[in-house]
């Protein structure tokens, strides 16, 4: 006979509904080319002569660096007007010798000397404290200042210390929840409610990438925060399934028809390949949607979940059902959600209430190949609420 225990929603309790508050996302395409230094490693070059050609300056030196990527040069004696800290430099062509930047300098003749670095800069953030929450299968991580992660980027967390240090020492996770500037969750497959886990310190880092684009008008085409895949690329690690980005930066105009573009995520530590120019397709994706439930218990989840428009309008509501418990480069979500089972969309007339969205239906344990986890997302954002229960079969 079956065991039933109730068990409360990841998010939110019974009495307090969460609210949907990720609208759905038109996507837009752009070309992508010349991934830069993968995984903060930087890519130096040793200059032996750098001399001028109008407004354009050719470095020799033996060198693996592509056009669009950002480079600093240092250490040049004679030449000194070569030397470009500081400043936005942008590589405009490159060969296995020799790399040219457009920048109007006065001319000098090189003397010796001088380094180029294109460097991508991790981001890190002291962990202070790491708990275990209980029934939720999840750690919740505090860290000693503001942290600047996003929900769905990848990050290990190193160093920790002290009873059950082990189970939060964790490599290439996906953040699921950042309640505050200071915290975020990630979610871990097993219970945590007789764990314990004692005070401690460590180190929380996201391995960044940088990948430039150019496209047709001077206008960035993607944003902070916003999710992006890559597909396409020869190496195959560096495509992503879906990944929010840290942050973006426009680089130069190599054409008078095409503008350069750039934007950063996080991928897993093991990409350590430093990339030769290649070209993909980088899109903008739906909104991954408000996290609901995930089951990482070692039942089944009967889960009913009913939806309340706070609004005067229908809104169109999207309930994903089976989606990943995390995402990012190590999942094909939101591509997934082209699977018509694994979404779910309903109408909900303006200012009505309790409406049923998923009337019971199972939700297995979550492993490496079956994605346990509801998320919902909607026409019109902070305008859905959702609430319910979970029945765990045991």
């Amino acid at each position: 006979m079956a065991t039933y225990s109730k068990v409360i929603l990841s998010c939110q309790s019974n009495s307090f509904p969460t609210l949907v508050t990720t609208p759905t996302l038109s996507p837009t395409a752009g070309s992508v080319a010349n991934v830069q230094a993968p995984v903060g490693t930087a890519i130096t070059a040793t200059i032996t002569n750098a001399t001028t050609t109008g407004s354009v300056i050719t470095y020799t030196a033996t060198n693996t660096f592509t056009a669009g990527q950002v480079v600093t040069i240092t250490g040049i004696g004679g030449f000194t007007n070569a030397n470009l800290a500081g400043v936005p430099a942008v590589i405009a062509s490159a060969t296995g010798s020799s790399f040219t930047i457009n920048s109007p300098v006065a001319t000098q003749t090189y003397t010796s000397g001088g380094t180029a670095t294109v460097a991508v800069s991790n981001t890190t953030a002291t962990v202070s404290t790491a708990a275990l929450t209980a029934n939720t299968s999840s750690i919740l991580y505090t860290t000693s200042a503001a942290h600047g992660f996003l929900v769905g980027q990848t990050i290990s967390i190193t160093g920790l210390s002290g009873t059950n240090s082990a189970l939060a020492n964790l490599a290439n996770v996906t953040i699921v929840t950042v309640p505050s500037s200071t915290t975020f969750t990630v979610s871990v497959p097993f219970s945590t409610s007789a764990i314990a886990l004692s005070a401690q310190t460590g180190t929380a880092t996201s391995y960044n990438a940088v990948y430039s684009y150019v496209y047709s008008t001077n206008a960035q085409i993607f944003a902070a925060t916003q999710l992006v895949g890559v597909s396409g690329l020869t190496t195959t690690g560096y495509n992503i399934g879906s990944s929010p980005i840290l942050s973006v930066a426009t680089l130069s105009a190599p054409t008078s028809t095409t503008y350069a573009f750039s934007f950063t995520v996080s991928v897993p530590s093991t990409l350590t390949t430093t990339l030769s120019a290649q070209t993909g397709t980088a899109s903008a994706l739906p909104a991954i949607g408000t996290f609901i439930h995930n089951n990482t218990g070692g039942g089944l989840d009967e889960v009913w979940l009913y939806a309340t428009n706070l609004t005067n309008s229908a809104v169109v509501l999207s309930l994903i059902v089976g989606g990943p418990q995390t995402f990012g480069a190590a999942s094909t979500f939101p591509q997934a959600l082209a699977v018509p089972s694994q979404e779910m969309t309903i109408t909900i007339p303006g200012n009505s209430g309790l409406t049923l969205i998923n009337p019971g239906l199972i939700l297995s344990p979550n492993t490496s190949t079956n994605y346990s986890a509801i998320y919902a997302y909607a026409s019109q954002a902070n305008a859905i609420a959702i609430s319910g229960y979970v029945n765990r079969i045991i």
